[in-house]
């Protein structure tokens, strides 16, 4: 729990965090999404006590962070890195400068500064921009610059808080197959707080919606994205996959046959299923739309198609569908 006192507009104290119960297994990356105000963020800075929750425990490698004494907690506090949305480099140094400073900071020798200063750097593709200075970068390179600074601490946990939030669609997608290399590469743990459910469909093996503080639904990433069971977890979602028709095509979608969304992932992306339903149940299937996405681990595809055919014909091709590991479900017309 984690109350802040006097945040509302009567001055009352204002509920962060309530009830919240998470647990992230070594080496994975682990999501936390939800709207503006949900906790996210409060969340990620409660691992490292910068929030000290007002009630309850913070494990982390065995050690309960809120009653370290202040000398445990800074050496607990190098083993995580972090990572925000703003940057929050010097601007009066350079990329290099910025990334051995808190190397200097923390007693590291010359000698391995060098080496490590130059190994991240090389190893996030920045190696020719150590001379530059903030001003001179991209928003995606200064976001490569913090990451390289936390990353040369060596920390076996890695906590981004909206990293992805002020990127294009390009930088973001670069900062995500960046941040998979390092936990490929690494084994570092990370906890990954943003509004953007594509962020977290792509990084994360396991994922937790927000609402007012608490968390209303965690499951794998692909359970959520096929099955999600809040009304917070559906409305991100609909956000990816939208239910839609041209204007043209609405009075036969919705006055005939059965319009559904169709959910399938992994290896049934490449069975030839609905051809084979087509064909076997003598029904007609047009793709309204489609989207596909790729998760950490595997594809994810979500079509609108609708059926015209027999009612007999439309729930056995149906079943076949079902048979083949694509989820279903039917769409009312109001749903156009």
């Amino acid at each position: 729990m984690k109350n802040f006192p006097g945040r509302d507009k009567r001055g009352k104290s204002v509920s962060a965090l309530r009830d919240v119960t998470l647990n992230v297994e070594k080496g994975e990356i682990f999501g936390v999404t939800g709207a503006r105000g949900s906790g996210k963020s409060t969340l990620l800075r409660s691992v490292n006590v910068l929030d000290r929750p007002t009630k309850g425990r913070v494990v982390v490698q065995d050690n309960n962070m809120v009653k370290l004494s202040a000398e445990s907690l800074r050496k607990a506090r190098q083993n995580i890195g972090m990572v925000t949305r703003e940057a929050h480099l010097l601007e009066c140094s350079s990329v290099y400068e910025n990334i051995a400073l808190p190397l200097k900071l923390t007693g590291v020798s010359s000698s391995e500064i060098k080496r490590r200063t130059e190994t991240y750097l090389a190893f996030t593709g920045l190696e020719t921009k150590q001379s530059a200075y903030p001003q001179e970068l991209t928003e995606l390179e200064k976001q490569k610059t913090a990451l390289t600074r936390t990353l040369a601490l060596e920390p076996e946990i890695l906590l981004c808080d909206e990293v992805t939030d002020l990127l294009d669609r390009e930088g973001a997608a670069s900062l995500i197959s960046l941040l998979l290399n390092v936990n490929k590469e690494f084994h570092t743990t990370m906890l990954v707080s943003t509004r953007n459910i594509e962020t977290i469909c792509k990084l994360c093996d396991r994922a937790a919606v927000m609402a007012s503080g608490k968390i209303v639904e965690q499951a794998p990433v692909i359970d959520l994205l096929s099955n999600p069971q809040s009304e917070e977890a559906k409305a991100l979602i609909s956000r990816l996959f939208p239910v839609w028709a041209p204007e043209e095509m609405k009075p036969v979608v919705t006055q005939a046959g059965q319009a559904v969304t169709l959910t399938y992932a992994g290896r049934a992306t490449i069975k030839p299923a609905y051809a084979l339903a087509a064909k076997k149940y003598n029904v007609f299937m047009n793709i309204l739309t489609a989207t596909v996405l790729q998760l950490k681990n595997e594809s994810f595809s979500r079509m609108v198609v609708h059926i015209q055919g027999s009612d007999k014909d439309i729930s056995s091709s149906l079943e076949f569908l079902k048979g083949e590991g694509i989820g279903i479900e039917r769409l009312d017309p109001d749903d156009f």
